[in-house]
């Protein structure tokens, strides 16, 4: 499972060098739901997204939710 950010409006994940991507596999890999979460809400309109590969889906998560999250 990777974790992504990507725009809601133009479906482009975020890349490493802070550019836009069509391609999943091209974008970057956070390391916590926290850290997306905090970057998703420095852009706007902007989803946590957890990419899987088999089988291929992805699951978009409210940045809100990924920052305020508690584990116990």
């Amino acid at each position: 499972m990777r974790v992504l950010v990507r725009d809601e409006k133009t479906r482009k994940y975020l890349a490493s060098d802070g550019i836009w991507v069509a391609e999943a596999r091209e974008g970057m890999t956070f390391p916590t739901l926290r850290v997306a979460g905090q970057k998703a809400r420095e852009h706007e309109d902007c989803d946590v997204v957890l990419s899987y590969e088999d089988p291929p889906c992805e699951l978009a998560l409210n940045p809100v939710y990924c920052i305020y999250a508690v584990v116990k």
